[in-house]
């Protein structure tokens, strides 16, 4: 088997992957599991309603883009 030259793509909550994005996806599979698991769908709307219930466009409006924490490392130019 040929090692792998290059990193795998990371998907993240703005990957879109057929025009759905992840969040996307994700809202609809949890519509799905009514369905495939309505016992643990049954389970999850007892204990926890919040986890099924978000909206995809609440991602992550509350943070500011120019927030430090959020932005990628730089490396320096020069290691000391």
């Amino acid at each position: 088997m040929k090692p792998r030259t290059t990193k795998p793509k990371l998907k993240t909550k703005k990957t879109k992957t057929n025009g759905v994005s992840a969040m996307e996806q994700h809202k609809k599979d949890l519509a799905d599991l009514a369905t495939v698991d309505p016992e643990f769908y049954k389970f999850l709307k007892k204990e926890d309603a919040g986890l099924l219930d978000f909206n995809v466009n609440d991602d992550d409006d509350s943070i500011p883009d120019d927030d430090p924490e959020q932005q990628a490392h730089q490396l320096p130019e020069r290691l000391e």
